[in-house]
């Protein structure tokens, strides 16, 4: 495959990403439902995003749990090591 498709491709993968999830969600436990169905659906892209918005909250709205940020790093990991 040659570069040029090969960007295309990863662009075109992220912007599908970047579809998928229109709005979050107020309360962070339904963006981990989004996001590990993402996982389990294969669509890494997206459940990564996801992830990576419920680490990014906001630590004074006090709606992200311990165990959802350890949900979350684990996740993020499994991704990384599939890829």
């Amino acid at each position: 495959m040659s570069n040029a498709k090969l960007v295309i491709l990863l662009t075109s993968l992220a912007l599908s990403a970047c579809a998928a999830v229109t709005s979050w969600n107020s309360d962070p436990y339904q963006d981990m439902v989004v996001g590990v169905k993402s996982f389990e659906e294969g669509d890494f892209a997206t459940a990564s995003m996801v992830f990576r918005h419920v680490l990014n909250h906001p630590p004074y709205d006090g709606l992200v749990t311990k165990d959802e940020k350890v949900a979350a790093h684990k996740y993020l990991a499994f991704i990384h090591c599939l890829n």
